[in-house]
This record gives structure tokens, C-alpha cells and sequence, in this order.
């Protein structure tokens, strides 16, 4: 984002398309932590090779709190690829040779 020429091609790249006047500290935070979860799981890749299209293993399906659902349940140990990265805090997701799909965290999968 940072190679981007103005303040608002990386507000829309972000898809953050506000305009400008309405931006205050709490939009700037989110920026912030935006940029953070870019910057994670892009070193993450790099260490791990975890990258769309590849096949992974799931080696942990929920975590207890904000990031448990049912929807992952059963599915620790499984195979599968994935097809998406967000590159948010959650950026995997992963879909399974039944077609069924889930959203893994970046360390919650492995190259297979």
C-alpha cells in the first residue's frame, strides 16, 4: 500500500471509501490495524508458504472466544486448499475436497 501515490488510492484500497472529511481517530486506528494484519500474514507466507492454492492441513479449528465457531467443527486434521486470502486477522480460507469451506487463521493451517 505503501508504493500508492495518494492518502486516498490507499483508503480505497483498503476499502475504506470514505471521504475524507469524515475521518477521525477511530478510522485512523482501523487503518492502522489494517495495515498491521497486511503486514502479518504477508510475513507469514513468507515463512511458511501458505498462499492461495496451496494444500493445507488444519491443525487447530477453533479457538474459545471471538474466533470459535461451529462451522470449523470437525475439521482439525483435515486436508484441503486454499482459495482466498483476505490478509485480515482471519485470512484463509480453506475449502475442503466435500466443497464444504472455512476462514483459518494463518496459524491454524500448514502446508500439507
Amino acid at each position: 500500500l505503501d508504493n500508492m501515490k495518494t492518502w486516498s488510492q490507499q483508503k480505497d484500497a483498503l476499502g475504506l471509501g470514505l471521504p475524507s472529511a469524515t475521518w477521525g481517530m477511530q478510522d485512523t486506528i482501523h487503518v492502522e490495524k489494517k495495515k498491521q494484519a497486511l503486514s502479518v500474514t504477508a510475513n507469514l507466507e513468507a515463512q511458511t508458504g501458505v498462499k492461495v492454492g496451496v494444500r493445507v492441513k488444519v491443525v487447530v479449528e477453533n479457538e474459545i472466544g471471538r474466533w470459535y465457531t461451529k462451522l470449523r467443527k470437525g475439521t482439525l486434521g483435515r486436508m484441503g486448499t486454499i482459495v482466498e486470502d483476505d490478509r485480515s486477522l482471519q485470512p484463509y480460507l480453506v475449502r475442503f475436497d466435500d466443497g464444504r469451506e472455512c476462514w483459518y487463521k494463518a496459524r491454524w493451517v500448514q502446508v500439507a
